[in-house]
């Protein structure tokens, strides 16, 4: 048996699998946060109390028959750890604390360029070398003592006292070379640190021993059991991994906070010199390595489901539960509002990442209801979405029939209707609830048992279950309003906030 952890923005989930793939049970408990004088920081030891207490309770069920750990999560958090002590010296860092926007901005366009094409990634405040370097500087951290570890990292360094991580987590720091595949030891050099200041770099979902006697008491094994723990990677990629598996030609479709769309772009594809020449056509995608080999795209929309966040609990006097917002959307017409939602309440990610940017509604009539809003909200997600479809095909040729989609919204039947239908695309829902943290242990299996366990682990999880065919007609008058009015508006808008 596995357990999968993932170490979430909003939630810490636990979730113990069996060899079939069946959930046995799971815990989640809310990512808890504190204040600093600065922001927001999470406590590393009460994050690391909530894994043991998470992990205990799974483990207890099944006494001695967990046979590993596979850690996913959230990508850019992290904190400083004591190499000589092996204590935690910071707290904990958000992806999205802003305390580093002053850092990151001191690159020029040109340094930008360069390091796009080596670590497929577009400049930005949240990576981990800016975090870093704000904490030895105002922590007053002695550098050659000092480790940074992501917040799984952190995870896997409880659970086995060593100092690793895999290369989609490295590869968020900013100084990893996706290209050669090891740490860029000319860019760290120039912030005064050397690689000891990073963990080793292991494959994806490589396990290490668990040897000590409390951490294996903790998951219900003897002294002589062997368990071990790995860092599977960067969430969405691991959501990707597993929904993926065999259908290259598909995209998986993370629904969350924010959207991502990801897709796979194999190592036959993608090799040495290409590389350069698939990030010079400055697409609007960032890239990266993927958990199972070869690169990945992914497109980005920042304030997807932050959006119908921000209708549900501030649009209005009281806040409306998920079923009432269904119930909405379920009472109105299935045409188009004719409404253009353009979702940047936090900012663009694809195809031209600007944090400072703000949402825009073009179209509201006298007509329109409160259901009317919610849908446009929705329908203007997807007309962004569609952008990135666009991209995908006019920089790279692929055009996809089938989206993945997994999370919470892909539970709203209606939304899923509206995304079908502006994509012009079937939308399929696998029947597993957890795709994340499912993904994190498959990739566990598969490197450490194999390929066959892996495909047997998967096949239940993965059997379709809801599946959205978009409406011809529908889709015709989505198209049309996508290219004659949200298009040209979004061009005008990009224009006047460079200006």
């Amino acid at each position: 048996m596995i357990i999968g952890i993932d170490m979430g923005t909003t939630h810490i989930k636990s979730v113990l699998f069996d060899n079939a793939g069946s959930i046995i049970g799971m815990e989640k408990e809310e990512t808890p946060l504190s204040k600093d004088l600065w922001g927001d920081v999470y406590k590393p030891d009460v994050i690391w109390e909530i894994v043991k207490k998470q992990i205990a309770g799974l483990a207890a069920s099944v006494k001695g028959q967990v046979q590993g750990v596979s850690i996913t999560g959230m990508a850019e958090a992290g904190l400083v750890i004591n190499r000589r002590t092996g204590m935690e010296e910071t707290d904990m860092l958000p992806w999205y604390d802003k305390r580093t926007v002053t850092l990151a901005g001191q690159l020029t366009k040109e340094e930008e360029y360069r390091n796009f094409m080596t670590t497929g990634l577009r400049g930005s405040f949240k990576y981990g070398i800016y975090k870093f370097i704000w904490l030895l500087e105002n922590w007053n951290i002695n550098r050659e003592e000092a480790v940074w570890l992501s917040m799984c990292d952190y995870i896997a360094w409880k659970l086995t006292g060593e100092f690793f991580t895999d290369p989609s987590f490295a590869a968020r720091t900013y100084v990893y070379d996706i290209t050669r595949r090891c740490w860029d030891d000319n860019r760290i050099g120039g912030y005064h640190l050397k690689t000891y200041n990073f963990p080793r770099v292991m494959p994806s979902g490589e396990a290490v021993p668990i040897g000590d006697p409390e951490i294996k008491q903790l998951l219900g094994c003897g002294k002589e059991d062997t368990v071990r723990a790995a860092v599977a990677g960067h969430d969405h990629v691991c959501a990707a991994f597993a929904l993926l598996q065999n259908r290259d030609e598909d995209i998986c479709n993370s629904l969350g906070t924010a959207e991502t769309y990801i897709g796979i772009l194999k190592s036959d594809r993608v090799q040495g010199a290409e590389i350069e020449q698939l990030f010079k056509r400055d697409s609007g995608f960032i890239y990266g390595p993927f958990v199972d080999g070869g690169y990945f795209w992914m497109g980005n929309i920042p304030s997807a489901g932050q959006s119908v966040e921000w209708f549900r609990k501030t649009a209005q006097k009281e806040e409306i539960t998920y079923k009432e917002m269904n119930d909405l959307l379920e009472s109105i017409s299935k045409d188009p509002t004719g409404m253009l939602y353009f979702p940047y309440l936090t900012g663009v990610g694809t195809p031209v990442f600007k944090a400072d940017t703000g949402a825009d509604f073009f179209g509201l009539k006298m007509e329109h209801t409160y259901g009317h809003l919610l849908k446009g909200i929705m329908e203007g997600i997807q007309y962004q979405a569609a952008w990135i479809m666009e991209l995908l095909y006019q920089k790279h040729g692929i055009k996809p029939e089938v989206v993945r989609c997994a999370g919470g919204a892909a539970n709203s039947r209606a939304w899923m209707q509206i995304k079908a239908d502006v994509l012009g695309k079937r939308i399929q829902v696998p029947s597993v609830s957890e795709a994340t943290v499912l993904g994190a242990a498959a990739l566990y299996i598969k490197r450490n048992e194999g390929a066959e366990a892996c495909r047997q682990f998967l096949e239940a999880p993965l059997k379709t279950g809801d599946c959205y065919d978009p409406d011809a007609d529908r889709e015709i008058k989505y198209n049309r309003l996508w290219r004659e009015k949200y298009m040209p508006l979004a061009e005008l808008i990009f224009k006047q906030q460079v200006m």
